[in-house]
């Protein structure tokens, strides 16, 4: 029996903050969050992937796994999606998760999905150079496409980090000012001004009990903690 399953996924752009609470005495801070790129599924059987391709896009991707029960010959579904990040001051990325799975055990949880992220990345020659400093949660610094093992007691698919994992608003990453720029007030979202990673979203086709689903999840950018640029 076919069973689709979605997940959407957002970003959520920091609030200008003023220094000092002086527009007049010092520039405002800016995160940007957005797209790095197209992203990808493979694996899939009647499944898609839909997303604005553009550097200066915003963050909107929807994504259908299709058929996940082994009607789907293929050893695992894997989702990668390119997100942008520009900052002028130190930040940090968080994600959330909303929405239900089935309250049958035997259908899909939020464990049966794999979640990490890869492949930190300049996005060209105004991105500072110590933004490479940027840190990762160690948690989810993997790819669960390939790190995915088999239970030998459940026979359920299980993952260095997944779904599970992510809470209200769980940290992904923290650094340093991404962006080179002149002034804020000539600052933008531009195609070299900033960093890119892989957010990586994997399933494995199996035994799972009817039921569909939809979950959002919610990348933010927000003030980080110091983090001198050197």
């Amino acid at each position: 029996m076919g069973r689709l399953r979605t997940i959407i996924i957002t970003a959520l752009i920091g609030a200008i903050i003023l220094c000092g609470g002086n527009p007049s005495s010092a520039d405002p801070r800016k995160h940007d969050i957005g797209s790095a790129g197209q992203p990808t599924i493979s694996g899939s059987l009647g499944g898609f992937v839909n997303g604005n391709p553009s550097l200066l896009s915003d963050l909107v991707v929807t994504v259908n796994f299709g058929e996940l029960t082994p009607v789907n010959p293929n050893g695992i579904i894997k989702v990668v999606v390119p997100v942008a990040i520009r900052s002028t001051n130190e930040y940090q990325v968080t994600v959330s998760v909303t929405g239900t799975v089935p309250g049958n055990p035997n259908a899909v949880q939020l464990s049966d999905i794999g979640f990490g992220i890869q492949n930190f990345r300049s996005l060209g020659a105004r991105a500072t150079a110590c933004s490479a400093n940027s840190v990762i949660n160690n948690l989810f610094n993997n790819d669960p496409a390939a790190s995915v093992t088999i239970n030998p007691v459940t026979g359920r698919a299980s993952y260095s980090s997944s779904l599970a994992n992510v809470g209200a608003s769980t940290l992904l990453i923290n650094g340093p000012v991404l962006s080179i720029f002149q002034g804020v007030g000539n600052w933008r979202r531009e195609n070299d001004n900033g960093r890119a990673f892989d957010a990586i979203l994997a399933i494995k086709p199996q035994w799972f009990e009817p039921g569909s689903f939809t979950l959002t999840l919610t990348f933010r950018m927000t003030d980080g903690p110091n983090f001198p640029c050197n």
